[in-house]
């Protein structure tokens, strides 16, 4: 066997230690089966993103893992940093046990800020993982956890075997899921809010950012406002990444879209009591609280600002800057729906801002609506005894054709999308060449009142179907 040494690779970071820590500062270890942390729980049928040949490579993983005799030297110099991976098993505030993974520095000096990645729908920790070590590499203490009742956030009596390998095991712990959890007052306002008080905590002198990927995007904007503004945590700056309004008339086909919702996703919640966010192509599935706020969301067109108080929030957010990032070939949420979540803000701050980038004009690798956080891939060419050959039908046709075409990206994720988000975490100014950039004004704002009210006497006139399926308005009451 090689040492390490001999092959090249960096020395590979120590096995991730399993620590228990609880929202009132108290830390200890846990038993045998309590440090068991479930990996990906969902047989391999259902995952469905966008992404899912991107899972994440330990071998990459541990090779940007380094050593240094001079770290904060290393440091100064703008060179990586000795980093560090700890998965911990957190304790909400009301006593649930999160599966949290943390990449951080080594050296407590070499922080420079902490950022908390908020999941989007149906998608898990470890898909962070991989820009959470650069970061990490980079000064940043990151934070990837799992909603309560998805990945790995399950009560310990389950089975983190079962629940990756047994579909049926799977659906019966997701059934055990309390009808009460959901979107908002769970997952962000007890899960999430959990993990920024834990990032606020552990490196108080270090700012805070939360990256919302999608759905986190809007769970992000309706914290509690004393995790954002203390005492419990103070968030420093807020990045929103394709977080955008998918309320059902912003899509491109309305009609379509809410068929095709109904009968994949509402009836199946209906009936099943499981959120079938696989069918969307939005990676795992759900249980039932969380989809059906999902769904009410689909139907409102303030989508998950519907309810009084998450507005209140949203508007309430003052003095805390927040970029919403947005990708030309984001085929799930366009620009229409980053422009309708943006008009929900206060915007008299000042410090809402957006920047919508078609990677191809800036000679970026893809970043659709999940690539952005996948690490870079050399491309792969088959091996022939003459010539060049070609992965795919297209890229064959592609190479043949007489259409111009614009040239492949020359530049990784690390330079470009990952940098980005860097310069963001750490207060630098971030790059706007090539890309529409835009600082929100009050005269962008949206009649909300106008259309919460105009919303309201559509749904008196006429109960939505989806209420009907869900048994909230019973047939005879419809006017359909």
């Amino acid at each position: 066997m090689k040492s390490t040494s001999d092959s090249g690779l960096h020395p590979q970071p120590p096995h991730p230690a399993t620590i228990w820590i609880s929202d009132d500062g108290s830390t200890g270890h846990g038993s045998e089966h309590e440090a068991r942390l479930p990996p990906a729980a969902l047989p391999s049928r259902n995952w469905q993103h966008a992404a899912a040949a991107d899972q994440l490579d330990e071998r990459w993983l541990k090779s940007i893992y380094t050593s240094s005799s001079s770290s904060s030297r290393a440091h100064a110099d703008n060179m990586p940093v000795s980093a560090e991976k700890v998965a911990v098993r957190h304790r909400t505030s009301d006593d649930f046990p999160l599966a949290v993974t943390i990449f951080r520095p080594v050296s407590s000096a070499d922080v420079k800020a902490s950022v908390v990645f908020a999941n989007a729908t149906g998608v898990q920790a470890r898909f962070y993982h991989n820009v959470a070590a650069w970061l990490s590499q980079n000064g940043v203490a990151a934070y990837t956890f799992d909603y309560r009742f998805s990945g790995a956030s399950f009560p310990l009596e389950c089975d983190p075997a079962k629940l990756a390998e047994d579909e049926d095991y799977f659906e019966d712990a997701l059934r055990r899921c309390p009808d009460h959890v959901d979107l908002t007052t769970t997952w962000c306002k007890v899960d999430l809010a959990s993990i920024v008080r834990l990032a606020y905590e552990s490196n108080p002198e270090a700012d805070v950012t939360v990256i919302g990927h999608s759905l986190g995007g809007h769970l992000m904007a309706v914290l509690p406002s004393d995790h954002v503004y203390g005492p419990r945590a103070k968030v420093k700056r807020l990045l929103n990444v394709c977080g955008g309004n998918a309320y059902v008339k912003n899509q491109k086909e309305p009609d379509a879209a809410e068929f095709g919702f109904t009968e994949i996703v509402v009836k199946p919640l209906a009936e099943e009591k499981i959120f079938r966010a696989a069918n969307l192509g939005l990676g795992y599935d759900l249980p039932y609280g969380p989809g059906l706020e999902w769904v009410q969301w689909y139907f409102h067109p303030h989508f998950a600002f519907n309810r009084p108080e998450n507005m209140k929030l949203a508007r309430g957010l003052k003095g805390v800057p927040l970029l919403y990032v947005g990708f030309e070939d984001d085929d799930k949420i366009g620009k229409n729906m980053m422009e309708k979540y943006l008009g929900m803000f206060d915007h008299s701050d000042g410090l809402k801002q957006s920047l919508w980038i078609d990677p191809v004009k800036k000679g970026w690798p893809s970043c659709g609506h999940v690539n952005a956080f996948t690490k870079s891939k050399e491309p792969k060419l088959v091996p022939v005894e003459h010539g060049e050959a070609y992965t795919s039908q297209k890229d064959f046709e592609d190479a043949i054709s007489s259409q111009p075409k614009p040239s492949r990206a020359s530049l990784s994720k690390e330079e470009t999308i990952w940098k980005l988000f860097l310069d963001y975490i750490l207060g630098n100014p971030v790059d706007t060449s090539h890309a529409e950039y835009k600082v929100w004004t009050r005269q962008d704002e949206r009649e909300i009142e106008k259309e919460r009210r105009e919303d309201a006497e559509s749904r008196r006139k006429s109960p939505r179907k989806e209420d009907i399926i869900l048994g909230f308005v019973s047939p005879s009451q419809a006017k359909l």
